[in-house]
C-alpha cells in the first residue's frame, strides 16, 4: 500500500491530507505527523465563558476560492460568516483615526482621504514625485514610500497595515513579495523609457486592479475556523492523526524517504513553517535549508479577553497600531462589533511585532497591557470574565526584499516525491495555505499515480 507523511498538523498539513485522501481513498496510508499535541497550528479555538472563539487567526478573505470549496465539500458552506462590515480605526499621533480610504494596502493614492496626515504631508503626496524605481528592483516598501511621500504616511498609514498582516512593518516587507501588483506597476512604467515612474499611478493601478469587492472581505465560520479543523480532521481519520510525535529527521531511501523515527513513506509532504523546514531539509537540499533559515519571522501573541459590558466602542472594529505610541500591542479587535454572530463583548489583543521577543512575559502581564490599551483607546474599563493567552513562536514570516529567490531556492527542493507548503511560499493568509497545500498534494498524488 502507498504510504504518505504529511509532516505538520497546521492547516496547511492537514489540507494537504485531505487532498490526498480525497484523491487515494483507502488505497493510500496517509498520516500527518507533529511534535504539537494539538492540530490546527495558528487556527485555535478557545472557549471563554462558555462561548467558542478564535484564539489564533480568525478569518480568511472573501476571494479565498479553496476555502469556499473545502467547506462545501466538508458541508459546512452553510456555516460561513461574513463580518460585520464595520472598519478598523489607527491609533498614531497620540490619537485615533479612521482608517483611510484611498489607499493601497496602506500606501496613499492622490485621493486618500484621511485625518492621519498633516496638510503638508497631503500635498507631498499630490506633488507626485517621482521614484527611482529601476525594471526588477526589490527594496522595502519603508525604502520606496518614505522617500517620495515622507516618514509620516510611511509609519500612520503603511505600517499600521502591515503590522495587521505580517506583525512586520515598512522595513521588514519588501514590494516585490508583499505586494507584487505594485511591484508589476511599477516595472510597467520603468520599462516604457520615456516617463518618470510615479508611485501614485502605480498605487492607482494596483487598486483598479483588485476590482471592486461585493461585501466584506474577511469571512469565517460560525463556530470559529476551529470548525474547519475539526471537520478535515474528522476526513482525514484522527487515528491518522500522530500528534505530541516530532519529526526528527527525513532522508531520501530508494524512491521514497525515511522519516525519523517513523520508518519509510513513498512520498512527503512536508508543511511547518520556515525553521522547522530548514532543520527538515539539511542534508536533503542544503541550498534549500538555507533558504529557509534566512527567512525572518514573528512571534505573535493573541491575548483573548471575554468581559463584563463594555459598549460599542463607536461602532469600530478593532484598532491598528502605529509604533512608537506607547501601547503594547499592535492591534486590538472589539470581536462582537466585526461578527456580528457573536453578540458578546470579547476583545482581542494582538501583541509581537517582528523583533520582539514576548516568551519572558507572563500570562498576568499581557492581560494588563491588553487592558491598558483598551482604556487608553476606548475610555473605557476592561473587566475580564474569562480570558487565555496563545502564543505563536516564529510564525508569521516577514516576505523581505529578494524573499522570491528564497522561494525560488525552497520551490526547487519541492519536486517528484517530496513536496513542500507553507506560508512562506504565497502569503499568510488561510487562502494562500490552503492553496499551497493543494497543489503540494498534487504534485505528490501526480507522481505516484504514474
Amino acid at each position: 500500500m502507498t504510504a504518505i507523511a504529511v509532516v505538520g498538523a497546521g492547516v496547511t498539513g492537514l489540507v494537504a491530507a485531505y487532498e490526498l485522501r480525497k484523491r487515494f481513498g483507502s488505497d493510500a496510508k496517509i498520516v500527518v505527523i507533529d511534535g504539537s499535541e494539538r492540530a490546527g497550528g495558528c487556527l485555535r479555538g478557545v472557549e471563554l465563558a462558555g462561548q467558542p472563539l478564535d484564539g489564533g487567526a480568525e478569518s480568511f478573505l472573501a476571494n479565498a476560492s479553496d476555502m469556499f470549496r473545502l467547506a462545501d465539500e466538508l458541508g459546512l458552506s452553510d456555516q460561513i460568516v461574513s463580518s460585520s462590515g464595520a472598519r478598523p480605526s489607527v491609533f498614531a499621533a497620540g490619537s485615533r483615526h479612521p482608517l483611510p480610504t484611498g489607499t493601497y494596502f496602506g500606501l496613499p493614492g492622490p485621493d486618500v482621504d484621511t485625518t492621519l496626515l498633516r496638510a503638508d504631508d497631503l500635498d507631498l503626496i499630490r506633488q507626485d514625485r517621482p521614484t527611482d524605481w529601476e525594471v526588477g528592483a526589490d527594496m522595502s516598501i519603508g525604502e520606496l514610500v518614505e522617500p517620495v511621500h515622507g516618514a509620516n504616511v510611511r509609519s500612520r498609514l503603511v505600517d499600521p497595515l502591515l503590522s495587521g498582516i505580517y506583525a512586520g512593518d515598512s522595513w521588514t516587507i519588501g514590494v516585490r513579495s508583499g505586494l507584487p501588483q505594485l511591484a508589476a506597476r511599477l516595472d510597467e512604467q520603468a520599462a516604457a523609457e520615456a516617463q518618470q515612474v510615479s508611485l501614485n499611478r502605480a498605487v492607482e493601478a494596483a487598486r483598479s486592479g483588485m476590482g471592486t469587492a461585493q461585501g466584506p472581505m474577511f469571512r469565517s465560520f460560525r463556530g470559529g475556523l476551529q470548525v474547519f479543523v475539526q471537520a478535515l480532521q474528522s476526513a482525514i481519520g484522527t487515528e491518522n492523526l500522530l500528534l505530541g510525535q516530532p519529526v526528527n529527521a527525513i532522508a531520501p531511501e530508494g524512491s521514497g524517504f525515511q522519516v525519523e523515527p517513523f520508518g519509510g513513506f513513498d512520498a512527503v509532504v512536508l508543511a511547518v513553517g520556515a525553521p522547522a523546514l530548514s532543520g527538515l531539509l539539511a542534508g536533503v537540499d542544503d541550498s534549500a535549508a538555507e533558504a529557509a533559515a534566512s527567512i525572518t519571522t514573528a512571534s505573535p501573541v493573541v491575548v483573548a479577553v471575554r468581559s463584563e459590558p463594555f459598549g460599542d466602542c463607536d461602532g469600530v472594529s478593532g484598532v491598528l497600531v502605529a509604533s512608537g505610541e506607547g501601547l503594547g500591542a499592535k492591534a486590538l479587535t472589539i470581536s462582537g462589533n466585526k461578527w456580528a454572530h457573536l453578540g458578546a463583548p470579547v476583545l482581542r489583543a494582538s501583541f509581537g511585532r517582528c523583533g520582539e521577543d514576548l516568551s519572558h512575559v507572563p500570562d498576568e502581564q499581557l492581560l494588563a497591557w491588553a487592558a491598558s490599551d483598551f482604556t487608553r483607546l476606548f475610555h473605557k474599563r476592561l473587566s475580564p470574565l474569562d480570558w487565555v493567552v496563545e502564543r505563536y513562536p516564529q510564525a508569521l514570516p516577514q516576505y523581505a526584499p529578494q524573499h522570491g529567490r528564497k522561494v525560488a531556492a525552497i520551490s526547487a527542493a519541492s519536486s517528484g516525491r517530496l513536496a513542500i507548503a507553507g506560508n512562506f511560499l504565497r502569503g499568510v493568509g488561510l487562502g494562500a495555505c490552503a492553496a499551497t497545500a493543494v497543489s503540494a498534494a498534487e504534485q505528490v498524488a501526480n507522481v505516484l499515480e504514474k
